[in-house]
């Protein structure tokens, strides 16, 4: 029987150090992440990503250049350090893929009518 809970266990993924680091971003990737955004297109702006969590993770972003956009992530995913989520930028999806280490996520979003980078630091 502890066996094969075992294997039930493994298979979803259930492990002690999986959810120790599960915990872990629960107590800390929640806040306010502020840098910039870098465009071929359209240059250099700020960026803006408000992370919450209660049943499940949610985010905002803002964009600000000459005016500011924002939207709601949609998909806001956490696997381990990796984030992914999908906006709604000038009616088209636009995927978005970042690393987080530390307190800096890096990463980028890429849409039909072009792509830009990221780089955000922790505030709040």
């Amino acid at each position: 029987m502890f066996a094969r809970l075992t294997l039930i266990a493994l298979a979803f993924g259930a492990t002690p150090a999986l959810a120790q680091h599960h915990d872990a971003d629960d107590a800390t990737l929640p806040g306010t992440w502020e840098g910039t955004f870098n465009s071929d297109a359209v240059g250099t702006g700020g960026m803006k990503l408000v992370i919450t969590k209660k049943d499940s993770w949610n985010a905002v972003v803002t964009l600000s250049r000459d005016e500011s956009m924002t939207a709601e992530a949609m998909m806001f995913t956490v696997q381990g350090n990796e984030l992914s989520w999908t906006l709604g930028l000038h009616d088209q999806p636009c995927k978005s893929t970042a690393t987080r280490e530390g307190n800096v996520i890096k990463g980028e979003t890429s849409c039909g009518h072009g792509a830009f980078t990221f780089e955000l630091k922790k505030v709040k």
